[in-house]
């Protein structure tokens, strides 16, 4: 799954509450299902994804290249 960029702070916190709410997720799927089971895997990818994104946008705030 391709996550977008992150262009704004109302991006940043839509972006972080996705991660937080995924993580619930995870969470519950993985003592349901074992840490090793596919849909525990492929959520784990997705905020893995998420994570790439916050940090492109703090490296890309860091920068200076946007307000």
């Amino acid at each position: 799954m391709a996550i977008g960029a992150i262009l704004s702070h109302a991006d940043y916190t839509r972006t972080m509450d996705q991660i937080r709410r995924l993580q619930a997720k995870l969470h519950d799927l993985a003592h349901l299902k074992g840490n090793l089971h596919p849909e525990v895997i492929a959520v784990s990818q997705q905020i893995d994804d998420y994570i790439v994104s916050i940090q492109r946008y703090w490296q890309y705030t860091r920068d200076g290249r946007t307000g």
